[in-house]
């Protein structure tokens, strides 16, 4: 009796793992997980780009929100298409179109010529695609294992997405913060790289000026003018 309970949890943990035996499904699930570490890194990546070009969170959320509004659009159609055709054709199309935006702005990141409206331009292209390729993703796994295997590979689907939407943007911001990025060059100049104001404290005549005569008042106020003028240029950048 007390080897039946773990006898049936290995009968389980087998079954969850099941369709991993089909290797049609398994190399579909493999070619998918990193498919999906892709696009994780992609938003971050484009996050940053946006940044980057506008120091403007709101730029950031328009340029987001570029991408979000045509997958919402048009991820309807593209269950009807996968519905007309093969999942595996539609994945084929979708994969190969994703690699021309994404080989484009990175040789436009790479250049140097990226600008902010490439950014918007590749969000809608990239929108666009990800609402056909996300039904052919769900839809799959009905083709690739038996039919007593779909839920258990619709459930590995599933943890596979939702582990790299977990896992993946606190990898790519450390990979940021360690590789660095590009950034625009700062058009205001530090505080403490312009010349400071010279006082002269002696009371002695400048050149081509008329001395003036030195009080104890007035060596008090060019004092004063020269500790605030100290206390405004701040520490050094």
């Amino acid at each position: 009796m007390s080897a039946f309970p773990v006898a049936r949890g290995n009968w389980r943990q087998s079954a969850a793992l099941a369709p991993l035996h089909v290797r049609d499904f398994r190399l579909v699930w493999c070619g998918t997980l990193v498919s999906q570490c892709g696009d994780q890194l992609q938003i971050v990546g484009l996050a940053i780009l946006a940044l980057n070009l506008t120091r403007n969170p709101t730029t950031l959320g328009a340029v987001l929100a570029a991408q979000a509004i045509p997958r919402t659009l048009f991820i309807l159609i593209g269950g009807v298409v996968t519905d007309r055709f093969r999942p595996v054709g539609v994945l084929r199309v979708t994969n190969l179109l994703m690699t021309f935006p994404v080989g484009i702005l990175a040789m436009l990141s790479a250049t140097g010529l990226l600008e902010l409206w490439h950014l918007y331009v590749y969000a809608v292209l990239a929108g666009g695609v990800y609402a056909f390729a996300i039904p052919a993703q769900q839809s799959i796994a009905s083709e690739l294992v038996p039919l007593d295997q779909v839920r258990n590979a619709v459930a590995l689907n599933t943890t596979s997405f939702s582990t790299t939407l977990f896992l993946v943007p606190p990898i790519a911001g450390v990979l940021v913060a360690h590789l660095g990025s590009a950034r625009p060059s700062r058009s205001t100049p530090c505080p403490s790289a312009s010349p400071r104001p010279v006082f002269d404290l002696s009371g002695e005549a400048s050149p081509g000026r008329r001395p003036r005569r030195q009080t104890p008042s007035s060596s008090f106020a060019r004092v004063s003018r020269w500790s605030r003028a100290r206390r405004s240029c701040g520490p050094p950048c």
